[in-house]
């Protein structure tokens, strides 16, 4: 017994169970800013209570725990900002994305995954001259983190320990290439990223396969060509997105 769904039905479903690993990405992200602002309030309040040993004047020690509590106080509230930026389904933030600032920001997010924190070494490489991009598909950048999301499901499944993410401006447009050991992926993983998904008509698949071929029909529907490099134990997926996504000067 089979489900029929179109690719529109499939991404609002995944869009909804996907806002789940969102929160407690930000729950994880959160813990490390409000402790330091805890330690630093109760800094405050002991030396207002008298208790500060003597040491340099009370105004400047005053300042300088203010200004560390104003600044965890700026990277909570950018935590909030981003991860509502990523809930809310108003497009109007694809007008001007910086891709490379917000896959890492994903990133940052899947760190709630302890294997992946702690186990993977993380190569990570922004090109800092990447032009800004304007009129991007709503669901591009959702499904490239989702993208990212699954490769992180196997990272984890196979032991694999080593895990890179780089974007460029490329030549022809903008590129992000996805490189980890290939040697531990399994061959079910590797034929459905070489498959040729058809973006019409019915196609039929396993539960195990779905996320993945409805993350790889959103890209390459919306116009990104993807490439297979196999090098000796490591292996590549390289994402080339349109040059017209560009922000033109």
């Amino acid at each position: 017994m089979g489900i029929e769904l179109t690719l529109n039905q499939m991404i609002q479903l995944y869009q909804s169970a996907s806002l789940g690993k969102l929160m407690n990405g930000l729950v994880h992200n959160l813990n490390g800013p409000l402790q330091n602002l805890g330690i630093d309030l109760e800094m405050v309040i002991h030396a207002l209570k008298g208790h500060e040993p003597a040491g340099r004047a009370l105004p400047e020690r005053f300042e300088e725990r203010l200004l560390r509590m104003e600044k965890e106080l700026e990277n909570i509230n950018s935590l909030i900002r981003a991860t509502a930026l990523r809930a809310d389904q108003d497009d109007s933030w694809l007008n001007q994305l910086n891709l490379g600032n917000y896959l890492e920001q994903e990133l940052s997010f899947l760190n709630a995954d302890l294997y992946f924190k702690h186990q993977v070494h993380k190569k990570i490489e922004i090109d800092p001259n990447l032009p800004p991009l304007s009129a991007l598909p709503k669901h591009l950048p959702q499904a490239l983190c989702w993208l990212l999301q699954l490769f992180l499901e196997e990272l984890e499944k196979q032991k694999i320990k080593e895990f890179g993410l780089k974007v460029t401006a490329g030549q022809t447009g903008p590129q992000v290439i996805i490189s980890m050991e290939s040697k531990k992926l399994p061959h079910s993983f590797l034929a459905l990223l070489e498959q040729n998904i058809p973006l019409q008509g019915a196609l039929q698949l396993s539960d195990h396969d779905l996320q993945l071929a409805m993350v790889l029909a959103v890209i390459k529907s919306n116009g990104a060509e993807l490439e297979i490099k196999h090098q000796p134990h490591k292996f590549l997926l390289i994402i080339n997105l349109r040059q017209e996504y560009r922000v033109r000067d």
